[in-house]
C-alpha cells in the first residue's frame, strides 16, 4: 500500500536553510491566527457552535477543531515509507470527532438516492446504527463527505489530529497499550483509552480510514530537512518513475492506484504496529474493505 514522488505539483517546501525566514513568517501568522481562533473560531457556514461544541448542520457529526500551526509527520524509526518524521505547517480545521456511522451513511444515501459501489449494508446489522460505517469505497466515502459540505482529510490533517503538536507514537502517548485495541468494530466514542489530545476518539483503532491522498512509497523522501506547509498529496496520473521499472516493482504507477489509509482496525495482526499514528496503509479507492471507513474534515 503505498505511492510516487515529485513534490511539484503537490505541496509548498521549503528548505530549512533558505526558507527559514519565510517559515517563521508563515509561522508568526499561524500562531496569532491560533491565538484568535482558540477563542472563538471562525465557523465554516456548515457548522454551528452549541453549548462549546461544534456541529455539522447535515450529517449532525460532532467536529474538533483543531489550530492551525506546525506539528510532526511520520516515523524515523517505523516503516521506510513513514520516514523521514518532519514538520507540517496546517492551517486550522475541523475534523469529526468520531467516524462516520452507519445511521449516518443510511441517512446519506436515502437523501441523495446514491447507489454506494461497496455493500456497505454487510456490516450493518441491527443494533449497529452506531458501529463505524465499512465496506465502503474511496469514491463513496467522497461522496458523502461533499453531500455534508466537507471533504476527506489529508495524511497531515488526519495525523495531526490524531497526534496532536508532539511525537506521540499513539493518538494515547508513547506507551503500547493492549487493552486499546478493540478485535471487532465497535460503537464509534465507545473506547475511552483510544482517543486524541484533540479528543478525537477511534484514530488508533475500530476500523482503517480513508484519507484523501494518493499513495506514494517514497513520498516522504522529498521533505528530508524541509518543513512542508500545507501538503496535499501528489497528484494523479503521474507516469511511472524511473526507480519503479528499473527495479521491476509491479506497483508501477501507485499515484493512480492506491489512496492513504490510516488508523488500525480491528484485526489482531500487528496491532501494536498498525495502531501508531504514522502507520501508512493503502488500499484502491475502488476497492471496499471490511474494516475500512472513514471521517470528514472542513476547513474555511
Amino acid at each position: 500500500m503505498k505511492s510516487g514522488m515529485n513534490m511539484g505539483k503537490s505541496a509548498p517546501v521549503m528548505s530549512t536553510r533558505l526558507g527559514i525566514l519565510v517559515a517563521c513568517s508563515f509561522f508568526v501568522l499561524f500562531v496569532v491566527g491560533s491565538a484568535q481562533a482558540a477563542a472563538s473560531p471562525k465557523l465554516p457556514p456548515v457548522l454551528i457552535e452549541k453549548e462549546g461544541s461544534y456541529w455539522n448542520t447535515i450529517d449532525g457529526m460532532e467536529m474538533v477543531y483543531i489550530p492551525s500551526g506546525i506539528s510532526y509527520k511520520g516515523s524515523n524509526t517505523g516503516s521506510y515509507d513513514e520516514q523521514p518524521q518532519h514538520l507540517v505547517l496546517l492551517r486550522d480545521f475541523f475534523i469529526d470527532k468520531h467516524e462516520v456511522t452507519n445511521i449516518q451513511f443510511a441517512r446519506f444515501v436515502e437523501a441523495t438516492g446514491y447507489t454506494p459501489q461497496g455493500p456497505w449494508q454487510r456490516g450493518y446489522a441491527a443494533g449497529e446504527e452506531m458501529h463505524p460505517v465499512r465496506f465502503v469505497t474511496w469514491y463513496d466515502a467522497q461522496a458523502y463527505a461533499q453531500w455534508a459540505n466537507k471533504r476527506l482529510p489529508t495524511e497531515a490533517e488526519w495525523e495531526k489530529a490524531a497526534r496532536g503538536r508532539g511525537k506521540a507514537i499513539y493518538p494515547w502517548g508513547d506507551e503500547w497499550k493492549p487493552e486499546a485495541f478493540l478485535a471487532s468494530p465497535a460503537p464509534v466514542g465507545s473506547n475511552p483509552l483510544d482517543v486524541s489530545p484533540y479528543g478525537c476518539w477511534d484514530m488508533g483503532g475500530n476500523v482503517w480510514e480513508w484519507v484523501s491522498d494518493w499513495y506514494d512509497r517514497y513520498y516522504y523522501e522529498a521533505f528530508s530537512g524541509n518543513i512542508a506547509i500545507d501538503p496535499q498529496g501528489l497528484p494523479d496520473g503521474a507516469e511511472p518513475e524511473g526507480r519503479f521499472l528499473q527495479s521491476g516493482t509491479a506497483a508501477g504507477n501507485e499515484r493512480s492506484s492506491r489512496k492513504v489509509i490510516k488508523s488500525g482496525g480491528f484485526l489482531p495482526n500487528f496491532a501494536q504496529d498498525n495502531m501508531r499514528v504514522a502507520r501508512r496503509m493503502w488500499a484502491n479507492p475502488n476497492y471496499w474493505l471490511n474494516d475500512t471507513g472513514f471521517r470528514c474534515v472542513v476547513s474555511n
